[in-house]
């Protein structure tokens, strides 16, 4: 009779727990959750700063060229190497659309947005190889534009583990502004013409960069420089803080 007590017991007791661990996902929110996120992507953007902007790579590549300007023949292949990340121009961290979830089932939280880089400065080596045997050096310098980075940021509940995930997304390639080489030349004015933020190997670049360099800082950020936003009980609690 004691033993079934004891079973009892402790099936109570386990049913109360699993009731009240929930119960904080279901009457709590977060605590300036925005005001987080925020100091977030900032202290994010000031690293890889420190880092250096030039640890971000791109991949080689090479172009067929066979274009024609004034009469004038160019035909050969561009050879595209030494990549990587001179500069950012802007980055957006929108306030008001940083938003969060509070998952019942899964007993988690997260808080997640979108970075906006509407200005990633990169440069080539590049080298045209021509039929007629002559080769051009230049650098090559583009402003990529449109990209965003969406960010989520989840703690486990019962754990207290904290996770990064980040996708990209592209808004509609701007054609209108062409890669600048030095030196300028006609054989430069004519492999102006051929690239594009679009080409393979730039885009995947940028994806690489995810796991590579962006993860890490962000979970160094999360895990060890600012602390998750603690869950009140405040039902009426202010969703904008």
């Amino acid at each position: 009779m004691k033993c079934k007590s004891l079973i009892l017991a402790t099936a109570i007791l386990i049913i109360n727990c699993f009731t009240t661990v929930h119960s904080v996902i279901k009457d709590t929110e977060l605590i300036e959750y925005r005001k987080y996120m925020q100091n977030v992507l900032q202290t994010f953007i000031y690293d890889l700063e420190d880092v250096g902007f030039c640890t971000l790579r791109l991949k080689d590549f090479k172009q067929q060229i066979n274009e024609t300007l004034y009469n004038f023949d160019v035909i050969g292949t561009l050879y595209y190497s030494s990549g990587f990340v001179i500069g950012l121009n802007s980055a957006d961290i929108k306030f008001n659309q940083i938003n969060r979830i509070l998952d019942e089932s899964a007993m988690t939280a997260t808080i997640y947005t979108t970075l906006e880089t509407d200005g990633i400065r990169i440069a080539y080596d590049v080298e045209g190889h021509m039929d007629d045997s002559s080769i051009h050096r230049a650098t090559g310098i583009y402003l990529v534009k449109g990209f965003e980075w969406i960010v989520h940021i989840t703690k486990v509940l019962d754990t207290n583990q904290i996770n990064v995930t980040m996708s990209l997304s592209q808004r509609e390639h701007d054609q209108t502004e062409r890669i600048k080489f030095l030196p300028k030349n006609d054989y430069t004015a004519v492999f102006s013409r051929l690239f594009t933020p679009a080409i393979d190997e730039v885009s995947e670049s940028f994806h690489a960069w995810i796991p590579s360099n962006f993860i890490p800082i962000l979970e160094k950020i999360v895990r060890e420089k600012i602390p998750f936003p603690e869950l009140s009980y405040e039902s009426h609690l202010d969703l904008n803080s």
